[in-house]
């Protein structure tokens, strides 16, 4: 799951933050 280098780091950052939240959750 790498980032495309077409995508600018925004999508970067929203992915990383969604997939952070996502085992915050499941580690809650």
């Amino acid at each position: 799951m790498l980032a495309f280098p077409m995508g600018s780091r925004f999508g970067f950052s929203e992915l990383f933050s969604g997939e952070l939240m996502s085992l915050f959750v499941l580690f809650r």
